[in-house]
């Protein structure tokens, strides 16, 4: 299936990105020079006596490690034991990848004709991405030979990445990972395919989720919010417990349109200094600055006119639509009706389930931003009665009262099946880490020839 993140796009730019970093980071870039091809193509180790490793891998991943650690200003190992140590964390990590080549070409897995035509498609098109970019660089050098210099961009960028391969070469070398890719996904769902889950497994996983809900929610019970509308709009874990004071509401939100210019900005704070300076002259003495304040008083009548004005121009149709909406309420319309066609809360149309539930809010949050919303709601007292209209800064609400939030924990047979699928998830990943556990364990499958590679990051 395509990717929109383009991941192969990714692996080239995060490679040129870090090599540029590094660039700047570093006194000199590693030498591939210093090995020569034959040196580099060197078997170093062999898995199941056909997956091979060769020295020139091991170089490669061992000075990107190099780089790793002295761009965070790591030192690098120098005593022969801490590099031969590296050195074996590089190889552990090779020589897993081509095990699990080993066992999946022991379990007889292939790619069949359609999932290679797939594969092939998705690599023309991550190809032809780069080559674009490449060549639109090309077009605005002005290069007379465009084709010709959209491959040296696509070489220098490999070049600059540390890569030692041209584009054809990126190119076969992109389909064997993404063919190797698809075979160890397909690997994968086969042993996790194995896995499976009985009543007590499902029941342990619920007990532990209740538990370590009930301690989160009973000491931060505004997690209880954030993890119920994660649930509702990315799933994972189901929320099991429900800590006490918590109501349900629903909200007609109507803002204005626009936003007020910097005109009525400029003119209000005009108004506050004017309100703020007649009260300060007020308290003062009033019979000694009624000069000043006659002016203030002159000049004041007009302004706060002129920004009222601006105001009540700014947020009319907000107010008249949020009396509209009233009124169908007033009408008899159900609230949902209305509020799918007044509301412009988005979280409602995003996830329907806000529509059916409503939206959660704390009684006693002590720093909620919908105090005002949660007093009107608990001012109804009556669940499904909504409240006037209410504005809150420069938004028209109306709110209904669903009903409080019952404080208890939610039976299993509530959510059996979401239960169930997490615990399989959890088994099965547990089955797959096992396995692969098992298989780099086995060392009969492994031949190393340390004499090739004990000498990489020594000094000659």
């Amino acid at each position: 299936m395509k990717t929109s993140s383009r991941k192969w796009i990714a692996l080239l730019l995060a490679l040129a990105m870090f090599a540029m970093l590094t660039a700047c980071a570093l006194e000199e870039k590693p030498d591939k020079k210093a090995y020569s091809e034959k040196e580099r193509s060197k078997v170093a180790v062999t898995v199941g006596g056909k997956y091979d490793i060769t020295k020139g891998e091991i170089i490669d991943q061992y000075e990107y490690l190099l780089n790793m650690y002295q761009y965070y200003g790591m030192e690098a190992p120098i005593e022969d034991a801490d590099i031969e140590s590296l050195q074996d964390s590089v190889i552990s990590d090779l020589v897993s990848s081509k095990i699990l080549l080993y066992q999946a070409e022991q379990l007889g897995i292939t790619l069949d004709d359609m999932k290679k035509a797939e594969l092939e498609a998705e690599l023309e098109s991550e190809m032809q991405y780069w080559i674009d970019e490449f060549a639109s660089q090309a077009v605005s050098e002005g290069a007379a030979d465009i084709e010709a210099r959209t491959e040296e961009l696509f070489n220098n960028a490999l070049s600059e990445s540390n890569m030692d391969m041209d584009m054809k070469g990126y190119r076969e070398y992109l389909s064997n990972v993404m063919e190797e890719k698809a075979i160890l996904s397909i690997l994968e769902e086969i042993i996790r395919a194995k896995a499976d889950v009985g009543e007590e497994q499902i029941q342990a996983y619920y007990e532990h989720l209740l538990k370590v809900q009930e301690d989160d929610y009973s000491e931060t019970p505004a997690n209880y919010q954030t993890d119920s509308e994660s649930y509702l709009m990315n799933g994972g874990n189901p929320v099991v417990f429900r800590p006490k004071g918590y109501i349900r509401v629903k909200t007609i939100a109507i803002s204005p349109k626009e936003e007020l210019d910097d005109d009525y900005a400029a003119l209000r704070e005009e108004v506050d200094k004017m309100e703020s300076e007649y009260g300060r002259l007020m308290l003062e003495d009033a019979e000694s600055n009624e000069e000043r304040l006659l002016e203030i008083e002159a000049e004041y009548v007009d302004k706060k006119a002129e920004a009222d004005e601006m105001y009540e121009d700014f947020i009319k149709d907000a107010r008249d639509k949020i009396n509209e909406a009233y009124t169908a309420l007033e009408e008899g319309k159900p609230f949902d009706k209305v509020l799918e066609e007044y509301g412009e809360d988005d979280i409602y149309k995003t996830n329907p389930m806000f529509t059916e539930k409503g939206i959660l809010m704390l009684r006693d949050g002590e720093e909620d931003i919908n105090k005002d919303l949660v007093e009107a709601a608990l001012a109804l007292k009556k669940e499904g009665m909504y409240s006037e209209i209410i504005q809150i800064d420069d938004v028209f609400y109306i709110v209904l009262f669903v009903g409080s939030e019952p404080s208890k924990p939610v039976p299993l047979s509530e959510v059996y099946d979401e239960i169930e699928e997490l615990a399989l998830n959890e088994a099965s990943e547990t089955l797959w880490r096992e396995q692969q556990e098992t298989w780099n364990n086995d060392t009969s499958q492994v031949v190393y020839n340390d004499s090739v590679y004990r000498d990489i990051g020594k000094k000659k």
